[in-house]
C-alpha cells in the first residue's frame, strides 16, 4: 500500500509540469530565462543565414543551422548553464534544440527511456555577452582554441554612403585617408567610428565598440609620430573596402591574451573593455584591439597595490600574450 501511495505521488509529480513546481518564483525566473533563448534562437532562424542548405542533413529533409546560428544557440546554451541552480531539463532542452535532435529526445521520453544525456560541449562556459559601448573580455580556460573568442559589445554603425555632417563623403581611399588624418588630430572618434572596420568571426564587416574608438582616438590625438605611422600604414589600397557606396577602412584583428598562471581573483582592466576576474589557470581574449599603447591594470584584493603593464598593439603583429606569473 505503501509502495502504490509512493507511485500515485511520483505520478502527481511528473503530471505536473514536468516536475517543475511554477509556485516557486525561482522556477518562474528559469522559464522566463529559457523563453528569452529560445525567443534569440526563433529570431536568428527567421531573419537570415539560419539553415545551411549545403548540409547533407538538410538534403535528406532534415534541418541543419549554419555556423553563425549553432554558435548563437551555443550562447544562449552556456548563458543558461552558467546560473548554478537550472539543472537537468533545461540545459538538455536546448542542447537537443541546438543539435536538432529534439524531435527524437521526445521520442525517446515517449518511449520510457532514461532521459536525456548531456551533449558534450567541450567543457567551456563563454562569458555573458556585454551589451555595453565596451569591448568584450572573454574568459576561457582554452585562450587557444577558437571557440574562446566571442564578438565584442554594441558597435558603432558603419557608414554606408550616408555621410557625415562636416565631412564630404570621400570619392577615393586615398581621399578617406587624408579624412582620417585630420579625424584623428582632431580627436573626432564619431568620424573615425563609423570609418573604421574589423571582420568578425563570420566574416561581416563590424564596426569597434566605442569605448575602443574612444581610446585610440585620444591617443593618436596626442601622439603625433604615432598618428604619422598609422595613416602611413593604412595608406596601402590594402586596407580599404567598400560599405555600399561608402569607402571604409578596414584593419585586421588585433587580439591579446592575458594568461592567469600564478593568482587568483585578480581583476584585469584593459582601457575600452569591461573589467574581468581571473582566476589562477584561467585566460582572457581581448579583441578587438586597434593599433595604439595600452595601460593594463591588475588588482586582487590580497595585493597592497595594482600592478600595471604597459602593452603597444600593432598592425604588424596581430596576437599578442602575456602570462601573469609573478609581481614587480
Amino acid at each position: 500500500m505503501d509502495a502504490k501511495s509512493g507511485m500515485k505521488k511520483n505520478n502527481a509529480v511528473i503530471v505536473r509540469t514536468f516536475g517543475i513546481d511554477f509556485k516557486e518564483p525561482v522556477n518562474i525566473v528559469f522559464c522566463v530565462i529559457l523563453s528569452a533563448c529560445l525567443l534569440t534562437a526563433v529570431i536568428v532562424y527567421f531573419l537570415g543565414g539560419a539553415i545551411d542548405p549545403s548540409s547533407e542533413k538538410t538534403k535528406g529533409g532534415g534541418v541543419s543551422f549554419s555556423k553563425k546560428v549553432t554558435k548563437t544557440l551555443y550562447s544562449e546554451r552556456d548563458m543558461v548553464v552558467a546560473v548554478p541552480t537550472i539543472t537537468g531539463i533545461i540545459p538538455e532542452l536546448l542542447d537537443a534544440f541546438t543539435m536538432g535532435t529534439l524531435g527524437e529526445k521526445s521520442a525517446e521520453n515517449e518511449a520510457g527511456t532514461a532521459g536525456m544525456s548531456d551533449t558534450a560541449l567541450g567543457g567551456e562556459t563563454l562569458a555573458d555577452q556585454d551589451m555595453s559601448t565596451a569591448g568584450t573580455i572573454t574568459t576561457t580556460n582554452e585562450p587557444d582554441s577558437a571557440g574562446s573568442v566571442s564578438l565584442s559589445g554594441a558597435a558603432m554603425i558603419l557608414d554606408s554612403g550616408q555621410g557625415m555632417a562636416g565631412y564630404d563623403e570621400a570619392a577615393s581611399h586615398s581621399e578617406l585617408v587624408a579624412q582620417i588624418d585630420t579625424a584623428l588630430a582632431a580627436n573626432d572618434r564619431d568620424f573615425i567610428g563609423m570609418k573604421m572596420a574589423y571582420q568578425d568571426d563570420f566574416g561581416e564587416l563590424s564596426g569597434y565598440p566605442q569605448a575602443v574608438i574612444s581610446n585610440f582616438t585620444e591617443y593618436m590625438s596626442t601622439n603625433a609620430e604615432k598618428r604619422s605611422s598609422f595613416i602611413n600604414t593604412i595608406t596601402n589600397e590594402s586596407y580599404s573596402t567598400m560599405r555600399d557606396t561608402a569607402y571604409l577602412i578596414l584593419l585586421p584583428v588585433i587580439q591579446l591574451t592575458v594568461n592567469m598562471v600564478s593568482f587568483d581573483n585578480v581583476t584585469v582592466s584593459v582601457p575600452g573593455f569591461q573589467d574581468q576576474i581571473l582566476n589562477r589557470g584561467q585566460s582572457a581574449v581581448i579583441k578587438p584591439m586597434l593599433p595604439c599603447m595600452y595601460t593594463i591594470s591588475f588588482q586582487s584584493p590580497s595585493w597592497d597595490h595594482t600592478e600595471t603593464k604597459e602593452f603597444m598593439a600593432d598592425l604588424a603583429e596581430r596576437t599578442y600574450t602575456i602570462d601573469v606569473e609573478t609581481k614587480n
